[in-house]
């Protein structure tokens, strides 16, 4: 890592603003400057793409990434190439700029929260912890572009009254920001609950794959719709619960071929093929041979082994 600069609050925020805003094309691997700095920072991908290194690591970076950096993070962005037209924004804040009682936070789950803004209270304080990048989708982007571009502006010009207006695109900044982070926790706890809806299925699947099931039974004991079911168990695995519980069977009729010298028809009855040729249809569909040829050919290579 390079010689690391320090950026002090006094070198950006003067007393009247409390807040600075930049817009920079950031530089080439071989030009790059990485700093730590003793303020809060926002900085936001407007265009193009490159790697933000931040203390130790090195993260791929495209039009769209937020990210919020407390203090004494050692960071900085880099292009891959010079003629690369990676553009940011940064917002340096004094937590004082933020006036609490405008922002009611009253409106935001406390787990929202608590992954951006803590300790806000009497003390007129606000305080933000380091997040990894919050990737924005393309309307979230639109947003978000003409929020920073406002600012700019705003910040550029100092027109009369550029700080109050400041103040309240920087609420709204926080606003939008934590209902990105809330939609993507609630879209994690969706993901996660089905997660565990369907790991309960393939284990029920897995004890009773020889009599079959009902759909209507799995969907009244997961609690939710057969269509529904069947949509977040193929997104989950990639199969159809019957493709599934077809998998299930002869995957267990391969362990009995080469564990037992059982016929191959009451091999199929015991695994829940109540029918023999759709049985060695499936069975070649899956494993790539019929069930005979896939006996015949362990036998053969477990004898290869032994010699």
């Amino acid at each position: 890592m390079k010689n690391i600069e320090q950026y002090l609050e006094k070198n950006f925020l003067n007393e009247t603003d409390n807040i600075y805003i930049n817009r920079a094309e950031e530089r080439t691997r071989e030009n790059c400057v990485y700093h730590m700095h003793d303020f809060v920072e926002i900085c936001y991908v407007a265009s193009g793409s490159g790697f933000h290194l931040v203390e130790n690591k090195e993260l791929p970076v495209y039009k769209g990434d937020l990210f919020i950096l407390n203090y004494d993070i050692c960071h900085t962005f880099i292009k891959e190439q010079a003629s690369d037209n990676l553009i940011t924004y940064n917002i340096v804040i004094r937590p004082s700029f933020i006036e609490t009682q405008l922002l009611d936070l009253s409106d935001f789950s406390s787990h929202t929260l608590s992954c951006l803004i803590q300790d806000i209270g009497n003390s007129d304080t606000v305080s933000m912890k380091l997040k990894e990048s919050i990737r924005l989708n393309t309307h979230e982007q639109d947003d978000f572009d003409k929020l920073f571009d406002q600012m700019y502006s705003e910040y550029k010009l100092k027109q009369e009254g550029y700080v109050s207006l400041l103040k309240g695109y920087f609420i709204e900044l926080i606003v939008k920001i934590i209902r990105c982070l809330s939609n993507r926790y609630h879209a994690d706890k969706t993901i996660s609950k089905n997660a565990q809806t369907i790991g309960n299925i393939i284990n029920y699947l897995s004890l009773h794959y020889s009599h079959g099931f009902r759909l209507e039974e799995l969907a009244i004991n997961t609690f939710i719709s057969k269509n529904y079911l069947c949509k977040i168990f193929k997104e989950t695995t990639g199969m159809t619960i019957s493709e599934y519980m077809q998998r299930l069977r002869v995957e267990e009729a391969c362990k009995l071929l080469t564990s037992t010298d059982k016929k191959v028809s009451a091999i199929s009855d015991e695994v829940g093929f109540c029918d023999y040729k759709n049985f060695n249809i499936k069975f070649k569909k899956i494993i790539g041979m019929t069930p005979s040829k896939y006996r015949k050919q362990s036998f053969s290579d477990n004898n290869e082994r032994q010699t």
